[in-house]
């Protein structure tokens, strides 16, 4: 799966909100992403609209996370900004095409469930090992009942 710079970006800005715990003005926004103040208009006004971010105007404007760290995920952000997403077309049907279709459609289901075990407040406080650790345990219980699945 690959994301394009504006998701990324996009992941960036919710980390930096997630992490001030304010609201953040737009020029300090797109300085910790370093993009210019327009791009970051142009992606902040899909993740309000995606009810992700709000936005206080005035002097002491700016955005903030509309819910808590902890119920925003990776996954959520990257459906809103690239929608769903194959990492392989079939458009054949013979059997070996049908399972590497099933072969990726498999793992496409995997990575959805790990980025959905991934939250803004997992990444925000926690070293890369952490993070591993933490959405290895959440992740425990699917990979349990797919090997009842498959035994």
């Amino acid at each position: 799966m690959q994301i394009n710079t504006s998701t990324s970006y996009a992941i960036s800005m919710m980390l930096h909100l997630a992490k001030s715990k304010r609201v953040v003005s737009s020029t300090e926004l797109a300085k910790s992403v370093a993009v210019s103040k327009r791009y970051l208009l142009q992606i902040a006004g899909k993740l309000r609209d995606g009810d992700l971010v709000g936005v206080s105007m005035g002097s002491n404007g700016g955005y903030y996370l509309l819910r808590e760290p902890s119920q925003i995920t990776v996954y959520e952000i990257i459906l809103l900004l690239e929608g769903e997403t194959r990492i392989l077309s079939i458009t054949g049907s013979d059997d070996t095409e049908q399972t590497l279709f099933l072969a990726f459609s498999d793992l496409e289901r995997r990575i959805g469930h790990y980025l959905s075990s991934l939250t803004l407040d997992i990444l925000a406080n926690s070293s890369w090992p952490e993070c591993l650790k933490i959405v290895d345990e959440a992740l425990a219980p699917y990979y349990d009942s797919l090997r009842n699945t498959t035994d």
